[in-house]
């Protein structure tokens, strides 16, 4: 059974953080933010959510859990200003990075974890906490049975997993090729639209139909490559190469996925 967890603080006011946050107060805990230094953006989302933010050393010394919302490298830093601190010894610091290891926080804090939820954060877009995958981890089984009881109360308790460090790491090298490089070829082939004045809204259906057929053959994804690489189409992809020659990068970065394909699909 996971120890009572009411009181939050959640340290940093980025994406992650703010919308954690909102998630918790919807649910019934009292969420705080501390962030390093206030701004008037800040002081707007506060005001907005009636959700309390404020500087670190205000940050309360009694809270049960110190969730760390900051980027990869600052989380070191955090936690060790956070072990440092007069905190309550059943108190639970955790982080909720992809790609960095519960080791960080386990030479400094008995209770520590992983608050892992797989997804990508922007502002001003909504989250569904209950198609959301949460990725837990802990030092003891305490802190994983609090971290997961917390997520299954904001999101979905199927999608709530208790994985490894290495499963971790491998999900979110799995997370960078499916969002961040999908996102950048989305950017390039905006850019290229632009270039050559065509509207690139025209794109739109075809990729919302991309993740549809996704999502809908989850086991049998390779079988729906559709293309001129996929078929061996030599004529179309020379047209498509002459057509990017005057953008050498990315002519380069065609001609490199291309191979790629040919050399799956072609053996």
């Amino acid at each position: 059974m996971g120890a009572k967890m009411e009181k939050i603080a959640l340290i940093g006011a980025g994406k992650v953080g703010k919308t954690l946050a909102l998630a918790f107060q919807r649910a019934g805990f009292n969420p705080s933010i501390f962030v390093r230094q206030l701004s008037a953006q800040y002081r707007i989302f506060s005001q907005e959510n009636n959700l309390r933010v404020d500087v670190l050393d205000n940050m309360d010394k009694d809270a049960d859990l110190y969730l760390i919302c900051v980027s990869d490298k600052n989380i070191p830093e955090v936690a060790a200003s956070l072990a440092a601190q007069h905190l309550q010894k059943n108190a639970i610091i955790a982080h909720t990075a992809g790609g960095q290891s519960l080791e960080k926080l386990t030479n400094l804090w008995e209770n520590s974890g992983v608050f892992y939820p797989l997804q990508t954060f922007s502002e001003g877009r909504k989250v569904d906490f209950q198609q959301l995958p949460f990725c837990i981890n802990g030092a003891n089984q305490t802190v994983i049975d609090s971290l997961c009881d917390l997520a299954k109360s904001i999101g979905n308790g199927v999608n709530v997993r208790v994985i490894s460090e290495e499963e971790r790491a491998k999900l979110h090298v799995g997370a960078v090729f499916v969002n961040n490089f999908t996102n950048y070829l989305f950017a390039v082939a905006q850019q290229f639209c632009q270039q050559e004045s065509i509207d690139f809204n025209l794109l739109l259906p075809l990729m919302q139909e991309t993740v549809d057929k996704v999502k809908d053959n989850p086991l049998n994804i390779s079988q729906l490559q559709t293309g001129a690489a996929a078929r061996g189409d030599l004529n179309t992809i020379a047209k498509h190469s002459e057509l990017l020659q005057k953008y050498p990068q990315w002519a380069n970065l065609y001609q490199f996925l291309t191979e790629q394909i040919l050399a799956f699909y072609q053996k």
